[in-house]
């Protein structure tokens, strides 16, 4: 009841969502209540009604986000852009809004890859060897240790700054110069 209030009483899909959910953990409960042993879950015939809380919040989003929440979503997704901000930062904000989104997989890939900063995405398809068809987190994994490896040279070495070679003045950049 509280929940169909809480979509203002026109929608009762999440109440019957929520009902259904309540009824099949309280079957499960109902099963070991008044054994003496612990519960076990390796040895469970009858599994709880989610295995994770992240498959669980999955699970209640279809019926709790609105068309207008996904819109805002889908909107703000296609308009973030990595931009001089770290990676993580992007990360975060891009895992935010496509939690929302409803995106695939392949969509999402193809908008981190758009999104990112045009080097890093040049630079994973080139050089990590990324594909529309790898996954969105091995994507972020690749693009972190890319973005990681360059922080450490600019630690190392300062930011790139161009040198003139005393001989014919051609400016060479420090991070072009082979080791």
């Amino acid at each position: 009841m509280a929940l169909g209030k809480i979509k203002g009483g026109k929608n009762n899909w999440a109440q019957h969502w929520t009902d259904t959910q309540i009824r099949r953990f309280l079957l499960f409960q109902k099963k070991w209540k008044g054994t003496n042993r612990e519960l076990d879950i390796s040895t469970m015939t009858n599994k709880p009604p989610f295995e994770t809380w992240e498959k669980m919040a999955d699970e209640m989003a279809q019926f709790f986000i609105s068309t207008e929440t996904q819109t805002h979503a889908i909107d703000k997704l296609t308009k973030l852009k990595q931009g001089n901000r770290l990676l993580e930062d992007f990360w975060s904000e891009f895992v935010t809004w496509k939690k929302l989104s409803e995106y695939n997989e392949i969509a999402l890939v193809g908008l981190f890859k758009k999104r990112v900063y045009p080097a890093l995405a040049r630079k994973l398809v080139e050089i990590g060897q990324m594909r529309n068809l790898d996954s969105l987190d091995k994507w972020y994994e690749k693009a972190l240790s890319f973005e990681r490896s360059r922080r450490e040279v600019i630690e190392e070495f300062g930011e790139k700054k161009n040198l003139e070679n005393s001989g014919d003045r051609k400016k060479k950049s420090v991070l072009d110069v082979p080791r």
